[in-house]
């Protein structure tokens, strides 16, 4: 009776010490999409789940440069937030997932538009269009939400950009995903809180810890049983 109390006091605390596997997927990279494009694969299993495309075409008189990003439309329903093929330029800790709006796959969503033209004195004047281009600010640490499948379930990401100003280039410098299907994300989020059996740490280092003790004595048997009966009593005497 006394090792298996042993054994059951250890299996527990082995329990309460062992934490819970982190679910988000963090990919940090570094990327200049300038003129490129970049096939994006959230959880690195071979298929494309978006991709974006920068693009730059300049004549004598006209230089247009734009950054786009779309889903792959043969892996319904992947999506990206957003309205009326504008990707919303997310910041940090908002939630992706169900309650977010997602634009349809099927169109490809714009996320800085720059336009510079010449004009009959021969100077340049550039106009703006999209979230990102931020009227020619450009914006920094700013987050695509994202809709995919994996084996067939939905999950959520994001994918971190940076947009210079007086352009639409981008930088690509890190994405995420939520391994637990349908569970939402926070933008800028790399990693669950960690978990000690279902609790928070602190939570767990403020737990009394008598029972194990009590469990310990009653492995060493006898001896172990008088000294946890002098404890009992002195507990009910407090």
């Amino acid at each position: 009776m006394y090792a298996h109390a042993a054994g059951v006091a250890g299996v527990g605390t082995l329990a309460w010490s062992s934490p819970a596997q982190a679910k988000i997927i963090y990919t940090p990279v570094h990327v200049n999409l300038s003129d490129n494009s970049y096939n994006l694969d959230l959880n690195h299993d071979g298929t494309i789940d978006f991709v974006l495309d920068q693009g730059v075409n300049c004549s004598t008189s006209k230089c247009i440069s734009e950054l786009l990003v779309s889903s792959c439309h043969c892996k319904q329903p992947n999506a990206i937030v957003g309205a009326r093929r504008l990707p919303t330029a997310l910041l940090p800790g908002v939630e992706i997932g169900p309650k977010q709006r997602f634009f349809n796959n099927s169109i490809t969503g714009l996320m800085a538009l720059a336009v510079a033209r010449r004009n009959s004195s021969h100077t340049w004047t550039t106009t703006f269009q999209g979230p990102w281009a931020n009227g020619g600010k450009g914006v920094k640490n700013r987050y695509l939400g994202l809709r995919f499948l994996i084996n067939s379930k939905v999950h959520y990401g994001w994918a971190r950009l940076n947009v210079g100003p007086n352009n639409a280039h981008g930088v690509l410098t890190g994405y995420a995903y939520e391994t637990i299907p349908r569970r939402p994300i926070i933008s800028g989020k790399t990693r669950e809180p960690e978990k000690i059996a279902g609790q928070s740490a602190s939570a767990v280092l403020g737990a009394p810890v008598r029972e194990f003790a009590t469990l310990g004595m009653l492995a060493v048997g006898a001896p172990g049983l008088s000294i946890w009966r002098r404890e009992e009593s002195r507990l009910a005497s407090d």
